[in-house]
């Protein structure tokens, strides 16, 4: 899973000359046991939506899986109409049809190679486990009350 958005929002790698974001989520290995605290999600849109209101252009999640479709429905509800126009979700791709779907909104130039694009690619390879012990202590302090 692509974790890149909140690695983004974090400050890191933020280049303040960037005036739209059009955010990519990778949901490879995406799972609602593991990932899906709605909390942490919807948290994420309303720092989007209070914080950036003006700065996201769009945010597109790759590779969903079926089940992540129903999990995103029942949480647009709680995204305001205007930011939800902005969201587009995809079901799983290969690596050819990603970047036909993606240079159809970013050009060569400034996709990332993951993707077949020419830039490299920001996020650690291992930014799952970085961020992993900080996902395990959210949800053990959740459990905690």
């Amino acid at each position: 899973m692509n974790l890149y958005p909140f690695y983004l929002i974090s400050g890191y790698g933020y280049d303040s000359s960037i005036e739209k974001w059009m955010i990519v989520t990778d949901l490879h290995g995406f799972s609602l046991a593991k990932h899906g605290d709605s909390q942490v999600s919807r948290k994420f849109v309303e720092i989007l939506q209070d914080h950036y209101p003006e700065r996201l252009h769009s945010m597109v999640a790759i590779n969903a899986p079926a089940i992540f479709v129903g999990f995103y429905k029942a949480l647009s509800v709680f995204i305001d109409k205007t930011t939800r126009k902005k969201f587009q979700v995809k079901g799983k791709m290969d690596k050819k049809a990603a970047h036909e779907y993606l240079t159809q909104y970013i050009t060569q130039d400034q996709l990332e190679d993951c993707y077949d694009g020419v830039l490299p690619t920001k996020v650690p390879p291992n930014i799952v486990e970085i961020l992993e012990p900080l996902w395990e202590q959210h949800k053990s302090a959740k459990k905690r009350g």
